[in-house]
C-alpha cells in the first residue's frame, strides 16, 4: 500500500474512532514560511515516524479490542463513523471480515441516498454544467463501484442508475463533453478531474456491455492525453498539486493503472 494510501487509512480511522473531528469547524491559522520544515535532523524525522508508527499501532489495537475481543458497543460506533469504502479496506486486505456487511450496507444506503439527489439537481441544472452538479452522482457512482467489486450492485441497482446516465451523462453536449464528436483535453483544474470522475466510474461498471460508451472514451481519451501528453510544472497548481494528485491517484488504484502511470 502507498505512503498516499496508508496517511488517509489512518485518518479516515481516526474519525472512526472518535480521535479526529471530520468537518469540525477550526479558526483557520496561516503558518509562516518560517515555520515549514525546510530541513530536519535525523532525530526528528525518527521521532515523526515513530509517532506514525505508534498512531498505526495503537489504532490496530483498538479495532483488535472491538472486534476479537467482543467490545459491540465500540464496533457500532466506529462503524457509524466510518465510510463504506474504509470498512471494505479493512475487510478486504487487513482481515476484520467483522466490518464486510456493515461496510455493504452503508454503501447501499449511500447509493440510494445520493441517486435522488442527483437527478434532482441534474435536472435543475439541465446537465452537468460544473462541479456542483456532479457531488451527489459522484458519491452514488463511487458507491456504485465499490459494490460491484464486491459483486454486491444489483441488477435492480443498475437499472436505477442507467436512466439517470441516458438522460444526463452520456453522448451530451455539457460543459466539457462526454462526447466523442471532439478529442477532449484536460487541462488540469480540479473540477474538470472532478466531473471526469463520472466517466471513470461509468467505465468501471460498464466497460465490455455495450453501454454509455461515449463516456467510456471520453475517460480513455483524457487518460491517454494526460499520462502521454500533459505538460506539467508550467500548469501548476493542477495535475501536480492537491485536490487533482489525490483524484489521480484514486483512478490509478481504483482502476488499476499503476504501470500506465
Amino acid at each position: 500500500m502507498s505512503c498516499f494510501h496508508i496517511h488517509r487509512l489512518i485518518a479516515a480511522l481516526l474519525v472512526g474512532l472518535g480521535l479526529l473531528r471530520s468537518g469540525a469547524a477550526e479558526a483557520p491559522y496561516l503558518y509562516p514560511m518560517d515555520f515549514a520544515p525546510h530541513a530536519e535532523s535525523a532525530e526528528e524525522i525518527r521521532a515523526r515516524e515513530a509517532m506514525f508508527e505508534k498512531t498505526w499501532s495503537d489504532t490496530f489495537a483498538k479495532l483488535d479490542a472491538m472486534t476479537k475481543g467482543g467490545d459491540r458497543k465500540a464496533f457500532d460506533v466506529f462503524v457509524k463513523g466510518t465510510a463504506g469504502r474504509t470498512l471494505l479496506l479493512l475487510a478486504s486486505d487487513y482481515g476484520y471480515v467483522e466490518f464486510r456487511q456493515p461496510a455493504l450496507d452503508k454503501l447501499k444506503n449511500d447509493f440510494l441516498r445520493n441517486l435522488p439527489a442527483a437527478e434532482k439537481t441534474l435536472a435543475k441544472s439541465g446537465g452537468i454544467k460544473d462541479i456542483g452538479d456532479v457531488a451527489n452522482l459522484n458519491i452514488a457512482l463511487e458507491a456504485a463501484f465499490l459494490l460491484k467489486k464486491n459483486d454486491a450492485f444489483s441488477p435492480g441497482l443498475s437499472a436505477m442508475l442507467e436512466p439517470l446516465l441516458v438522460k444526463y451523462v452520456d453522448g451530451k453536449a455539457v460543459f466539457w463533453g462526454f462526447t466523442r464528436k471532439f478529442p477532449y483535453y484536460l487541462s488540469g483544474y480540479n473540477k474538470e478531474s472532478t466531473t471526469l470522475n463520472v466517466a471513470a466510474y461509468t467505465k468501471a461498471l460498464y466497460a465490455g456491455t455495450g453501454k454509455f460508451q461515449n463516456t467510456i472514451d471520453s475517460f480513455d481519451a483524457v487518460w491517454t492525453q494526460m499520462i502521454s501528453q500533459a505538460y506539467e510544472t508550467d500548469n501548476s497548481p493542477h495535475y501536480d498539486a492537491s485536490v487533482n494528485l489525490f483524484i489521480v491517484f484514486g483512478w490509478v488504484v481504483d482502476f488499476g493503472l499503476e504501470e500506465e502511470l
